[in-house]
């Protein structure tokens, strides 16, 4: 089974601080605060970005996601794509408790050469 991507339009420049908006609807369209939420960051290897693994997050039915300097950082390169999986836990008044909302989300990094 795939998993649901979110492509963001507005690339990263290297090194600067970049946020990602997040906000939380139920089956319905209505906003929903889950249970739990955390995210984890990855370069287009697979591998963690700057040790952000399972970061938890107040559970809120919007918040950011804050990637620092370092995050948005190009240590390989070409390795401009990065990914961050949101992992949500959330009731449902329809289909029961406990369940699990995975999305990946994409954005790129505009390389900025070094001077």
């Amino acid at each position: 089974m795939a998993i649901a991507v979110i492509r963001l339009g507005q690339k990263c420049p290297e090194r600067s601080a970049y946020p990602i908006h997040i906000e939380v609807y139920d089956e319905a369209g209505d906003a929903l605060t889950p249970t739990s939420i955390r995210w984890t960051h990855y370069d287009i290897a697979g591998d963690v970005v700057n040790s952000k693994t399972q970061v938890s997050v107040t559970a809120a039915d919007s918040f950011n996601i804050v990637l620092n300097a370092t995050d948005t950082a190009v240590t390989t390169a070409g390795a401009i794509l990065r990914r961050v999986l949101l992992e949500v836990s959330y009731n449902s008044a329809t289909y029961g408790n406990n369940l699990i909302m995975n999305r990946l989300i994409e954005y790129d990094i505009e390389d900025i050469p070094k001077v």
